[in-house]
């Protein structure tokens, strides 16, 4: 099975992927590569999403849109959340998503505290990964 996500086009922050959407919008992906950033890049990266990119630049050749997106993971290291990025003119975002990991986390985070529980919301997408963004870890 392939997983699906909801994909924003042209993003400037990771604010604007937080939008409601229907399960029917979602996009098959697949991801060809995951790339990890430091602390202080993943926060530039997820502030300033448009801004020409190295690292997109790098990587642009092995992404393609069809009926499956093949699209990179960028994440801040030793993080599994991140930012599921199609570029666009070879080096920025074109098209962004959240990842399902945090969605299947927080999913499973929520039914053990409450089996009643089955969806996840985007603010709590959006505290974990502002979380990660900005409180150091142990």
């Amino acid at each position: 099975m392939k997983e699906k996500a909801f994909f924003v086009e042209r993003p400037h922050t990771i604010e604007d992927l937080m939008q409601p959407h229907l399960l029917a919008h979602e996009r098959k992906y697949r991801l060809v590569k995951t790339i990890e950033l430091g602390k202080i890049d993943y926060e530039n990266f997820v502030t300033d999403m448009l801004a020409d990119r190295q690292f997109i630049e790098d990587n642009a050749g092995l992404c393609s849109r069809g009926e499956v997106w093949q699209c990179l993971l960028i994440r801040q290291r030793r993080c599994r959340d991140g930012i599921l990025v199609m570029p666009e003119g070879g080096c920025y975002v074109g098209w962004a998503a959240l990842t399902n990991v945090i969605e299947q986390s927080l999913d499973e985070a929520d039914q053990a505290a409450d089996p009643t529980v089955a969806r996840y919301s985007a603010e709590k997408v959006f505290d974990r990964l502002r979380k990660n963004i900005y409180e150091p870890k142990t």
